[in-house]
């Protein structure tokens, strides 16, 4: 409900998941989909070629149930992300 709330009062249509360079946005929109989360992606020329993104549209009329989702599925993504990295640096 909070997340809500704030959506209507700041106005707020979207937010941007910076995955990096192109192939590790591709990975990220990917892991998004397949909890149910979609997005937009933007890769070069419309983004810098390493810091490509996905872009979430946000608004007030989503339900409890689906912020819910979002935010679960953005901290497992998160959460597997920061596994992967830290197994490539021990490599």
């Amino acid at each position: 409900m909070r997340v809500r709330t704030a959506l209507a009062v700041a106005a707020l249509t979207g937010a941007a998941l910076t995955g990096g360079p192109e192939r590790a946005t591709m990975r990220l929109r990917d892991a998004l989909e397949e909890g149910g989360v979609f997005g937009s992606v933007f890769c070069s020329p419309a983004t810098p070629r390493k810091r490509s993104l996905v872009r979430l549209s946000l608004h007030a009329g989503l339900t409890d149930g689906q912020v819910e989702q979002l935010v679960t599925v953005c901290h497992q993504v998160t959460a597997h992300a920061s596994a992967a990295s830290i197994s490539q640096t021990r490599s």
